[in-house]
Order: structure tokens, then sequence, then C-alpha cells
């Protein structure tokens, strides 16, 4: 039943890094000393710095997918001479394995913000705040 719900959870994570996938549809073009990421998908239609946050979240899904993978892992090799571990001890280490991936996804939020205070906040007022 414990092993259930790491693959419930790793179902979950999966589903969301395909929806992020198709939202962005990300296409790699690689120039000598720089990779470029451009994004096709539904997410274009609506801001660059969308696409942006959604690229980060669907990175924060794929590292935590090998997590995942270690997670089950040690798992399996946990329970060959133990027996298995309580569900609310599985949840919490399942929690735990998610703060690296989320401090991955929390760090986009603040370029993505600052980029769009710059555009919609400060750009269209530049004429009022230089002496030009």
């Amino acid at each position: 039943q414990t092993y259930s719900i790491m693959f419930k959870i790793g179902a979950v994570n999966d589903l969301l890094s395909v929806f992020c996938d198709y939202i962005t549809m990300q296409r790699l073009l690689i120039i000598p000393g720089n990779l470029i990421y451009l994004s096709s998908g539904p997410c274009s239609r609506i801001s660059a710095r969308f696409c942006f946050l959604m690229f980060c979240l669907q990175f924060s899904t794929l590292v935590y997918s090998l997590y995942m993978m270690l997670a089950c892992f040690a798992y399996r090799l946990w329970i060959l001479r133990r027996p298995a571990p309580k569900i609310r001890n599985l949840l919490i280490i399942m929690g735990l394995l998610y703060i690296p991936p989320a401090v991955v996804g929390l760090a986009a939020i603040p370029p993505a913000c600052s980029a769009f205070c710059t555009i919609y906040y400060v750009e269209p007022y530049k004429r009022y705040l230089t002496n030009n």
C-alpha cells in the first residue's frame, strides 16, 4: 500500500510535467557557446514570462522525477530486510524530497516578475522618470 502512494505521487508529477511540456513545446537551438530555447506552444500566445515559468515548473518536475526514482529504489531495497514504513513516514520523506525542486521552481518567479514590472510599469513611464 505504501508503494502505491509513491506511484500516485509520481503519476501526478509526471502528468504535471507532460502538461508543462505541452504548454511550452520547447525547441532547442544550439549556437556555439550558447543554447537558445524557443517556446512554440500555447504559452507563446500568452507571454514570454508565462513560457519561462512553465519551463521552470517543468524542470522542477523532471528533477523531482529523478528523486522519485531514487526513493523508489531505496524503498525496494528497504523492504527486502525490514517491514514497510508507515504511510505517514513515507509522505514526510516524499515531501522532503520535493524541497530542492520547489526551490528551483520558486527561484524562477523573481526574474519573471522583475521583467514583468519593468515592461509594464517602468517602460511606459520612463519619460516621466528621466530628465530628458
